[in-house]
Protein backbone atom coordinates (compact mmCIF):
# COMPACT_ATOMS: atom_id res chain seq x y z
CA UNK A 1 0.00 0.00 0.00
CA UNK A 2 1.02 3.29 -0.90
CA UNK A 3 1.36 6.03 1.71
CA UNK A 4 -0.27 9.52 1.60
CA UNK A 5 3.15 10.66 2.18
CA UNK A 6 4.74 9.28 -0.55
CA UNK A 7 1.91 10.22 -2.95
CA UNK A 8 2.32 13.88 -1.76
CA UNK A 9 5.94 13.87 -2.13
CA UNK A 10 5.97 12.77 -5.67
CA UNK A 11 3.54 15.03 -6.88
CA UNK A 12 5.72 17.77 -5.43
CA UNK A 13 8.84 16.09 -6.89
CA UNK A 14 6.97 16.57 -9.99
CA UNK A 15 5.96 19.75 -9.68
CA UNK A 16 9.36 20.71 -9.24
CA UNK A 17 10.76 18.84 -11.86
CA UNK A 18 8.62 19.80 -14.73
CA UNK A 19 8.21 23.58 -13.25
CA UNK A 20 4.65 23.29 -14.03
CA UNK A 21 1.22 21.48 -12.05
CA UNK A 22 0.09 21.63 -15.85
CA UNK A 23 -0.45 18.05 -16.69
CA UNK A 24 -0.21 17.98 -20.39
CA UNK A 25 3.21 19.88 -19.24
CA UNK A 26 4.05 17.11 -16.96
CA UNK A 27 2.83 14.22 -19.70
CA UNK A 28 5.56 15.83 -22.17
CA UNK A 29 8.32 16.79 -19.58
CA UNK A 30 8.11 12.59 -17.95
CA UNK A 31 8.30 11.37 -21.69
CA UNK A 32 4.54 9.89 -21.71
CA UNK A 33 3.23 10.06 -25.46
CA UNK A 34 -0.73 11.23 -25.38
CA UNK A 35 -3.29 9.45 -27.69
CA UNK A 36 -6.84 11.03 -28.60
CA UNK A 37 -9.33 8.59 -29.15
CA UNK A 38 -12.74 9.06 -29.52
CA UNK A 39 -14.19 6.83 -26.97
CA UNK A 40 -18.11 6.46 -25.72
CA UNK A 41 -18.27 6.96 -22.13
CA UNK A 42 -14.26 5.88 -20.95
CA UNK A 43 -12.72 9.03 -20.56
CA UNK A 44 -9.13 8.15 -19.96
CA UNK A 45 -6.63 4.97 -19.69
CA UNK A 46 -2.74 4.22 -19.06
CA UNK A 47 -0.89 1.71 -20.83
CA UNK A 48 2.92 1.18 -20.69
CA UNK A 49 3.83 -1.01 -23.68
CA UNK A 50 7.58 -1.58 -25.33
CA UNK A 51 8.46 0.84 -22.81
CA UNK A 52 6.66 3.35 -24.40
CA UNK A 53 4.76 5.09 -22.02
CA UNK A 54 1.13 5.87 -22.90
CA UNK A 55 -2.02 8.13 -22.07
CA UNK A 56 -5.43 7.63 -23.89
CA UNK A 57 -7.43 10.51 -23.51
CA UNK A 58 -11.37 11.08 -24.62
CA UNK A 59 -11.25 13.22 -27.59
CA UNK A 60 -14.55 14.78 -26.70
CA UNK A 61 -13.23 16.62 -23.66
CA UNK A 62 -11.43 19.53 -22.88
CA UNK A 63 -10.36 21.77 -19.68
CA UNK A 64 -10.72 21.20 -16.35
CA UNK A 65 -11.98 17.77 -16.89
CA UNK A 66 -8.69 16.74 -19.35
CA UNK A 67 -6.60 18.54 -17.00
CA UNK A 68 -8.30 15.81 -13.67
CA UNK A 69 -8.35 13.03 -16.02
CA UNK A 70 -4.65 13.69 -17.18
CA UNK A 71 -3.44 14.16 -13.43
CA UNK A 72 -5.20 11.46 -12.77
CA UNK A 73 -3.92 8.84 -15.44
CA UNK A 74 -0.07 10.13 -14.79
CA UNK A 75 -0.77 9.33 -11.50
CA UNK A 76 -0.91 5.75 -12.50
CA UNK A 77 2.44 6.39 -14.55
CA UNK A 78 4.31 6.77 -11.72
CA UNK A 79 2.75 4.48 -8.90
CA UNK A 80 1.16 1.51 -11.20
CA UNK A 81 3.44 1.16 -14.47
CA UNK A 82 4.01 -2.30 -13.72
CA UNK A 83 0.47 -3.25 -13.85
CA UNK A 84 -0.14 -1.47 -16.49
CA UNK A 85 2.33 -3.63 -18.46
CA UNK A 86 0.19 -6.53 -18.92
CA UNK A 87 -1.46 -4.89 -21.50
CA UNK A 88 -4.24 -1.91 -21.91
CA UNK A 89 -6.23 -1.27 -18.91
CA UNK A 90 -9.39 0.40 -18.38
CA UNK A 91 -9.38 2.25 -14.74
CA UNK A 92 -12.26 3.13 -13.10
CA UNK A 93 -11.25 7.15 -12.94
CA UNK A 94 -11.33 8.54 -9.53
CA UNK A 95 -13.63 5.44 -8.02
CA UNK A 96 -12.47 5.64 -4.42
CA UNK A 97 -12.53 1.69 -3.64
CA UNK A 98 -10.07 0.86 -5.08
CA UNK A 99 -6.69 1.52 -3.88
CA UNK A 100 -4.86 2.27 -7.27
CA UNK A 101 -7.57 4.73 -7.89
CA UNK A 102 -7.28 6.19 -4.52
CA UNK A 103 -3.50 6.32 -5.20
CA UNK A 104 -4.36 8.25 -8.84
CA UNK A 105 -7.24 10.79 -7.39
CA UNK A 106 -4.81 11.72 -4.81
CA UNK A 107 -1.69 12.32 -6.85
CA UNK A 108 -3.89 13.85 -9.23
CA UNK A 109 -5.03 16.20 -6.42
CA UNK A 110 -1.58 16.98 -5.23
CA UNK A 111 -0.71 17.56 -8.49
CA UNK A 112 -3.38 20.09 -9.87
CA UNK A 113 -4.08 21.65 -6.27
CA UNK A 114 -1.60 24.08 -4.25
CA UNK A 115 -1.67 23.20 -0.81
CA UNK A 116 -1.09 27.27 0.24
CA UNK A 117 -3.34 28.55 -2.31
CA UNK A 118 -6.03 26.35 -0.93
CA UNK A 119 -5.48 26.77 2.57
CA UNK A 120 -5.40 30.56 1.82
CA UNK A 121 -8.60 30.71 0.21
CA UNK A 122 -10.25 28.58 3.26
CA UNK A 123 -9.02 31.16 5.71
CA UNK A 124 -10.97 33.90 3.50
CA UNK A 125 -13.74 31.97 4.31
CA UNK A 126 -14.84 30.58 0.66
CA UNK A 127 -17.11 27.19 0.06
CA UNK A 128 -15.86 24.17 -1.19
CA UNK A 129 -17.35 25.04 -4.56
CA UNK A 130 -16.08 28.75 -4.40
CA UNK A 131 -12.04 26.95 -4.08
CA UNK A 132 -12.87 24.71 -6.77
CA UNK A 133 -14.61 27.20 -9.09
CA UNK A 134 -11.35 29.35 -8.62
CA UNK A 135 -8.91 26.31 -9.01
CA UNK A 136 -11.23 24.40 -12.14
CA UNK A 137 -11.36 21.25 -10.51
CA UNK A 138 -14.03 19.14 -9.54
CA UNK A 139 -15.64 19.62 -5.95
CA UNK A 140 -14.63 16.43 -5.07
CA UNK A 141 -11.31 16.70 -6.16
CA UNK A 142 -10.89 19.52 -3.45
CA UNK A 143 -11.93 17.65 -0.84
CA UNK A 144 -9.77 14.72 -1.67
CA UNK A 145 -7.04 16.74 -1.59
CA UNK A 146 -8.37 18.31 1.94
CA UNK A 147 -8.49 14.75 2.97
CA UNK A 148 -4.75 14.43 2.10
CA UNK A 149 -3.85 17.42 3.72
CA UNK A 150 -5.39 16.21 7.24
CA UNK A 151 -3.50 12.53 6.28
CA UNK A 152 -0.79 15.10 6.25
CA UNK A 153 -1.35 16.64 9.67
CA UNK A 154 -3.22 19.88 9.07
CA UNK A 155 -6.32 20.34 10.89
CA UNK A 156 -9.08 20.92 8.65
CA UNK A 157 -12.78 20.80 8.59
CA UNK A 158 -14.37 18.29 5.57
CA UNK A 159 -17.88 19.22 5.06
CA UNK A 160 -18.44 16.35 3.50
CA UNK A 161 -16.59 13.07 2.05
CA UNK A 162 -15.93 13.43 -1.69
CA UNK A 163 -18.26 10.95 -3.82
CA UNK A 164 -17.39 7.52 -5.31
CA UNK A 165 -19.09 8.38 -8.47
CA UNK A 166 -18.90 12.18 -8.83
CA UNK A 167 -17.12 11.33 -12.41
CA UNK A 168 -20.49 10.41 -14.04
CA UNK A 169 -21.47 14.10 -13.70
CA UNK A 170 -18.42 15.12 -15.17
CA UNK A 171 -18.52 17.14 -18.62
Amino acid sequence: MICYEEIYKKARQTVKRCGSRNPADVADMLGIHLYYEDFSSLLGMYTCKWRRRMIFINSNINGPVFNMVLAHEIGHDLFHRSMAGQGLREYNLFGIKDETEQTANAFAAHLLLDERELSEQLLDGRSISEISASMLVDENLTLIKLAQMNALGWDLRLPCPPRSDFIKYLK
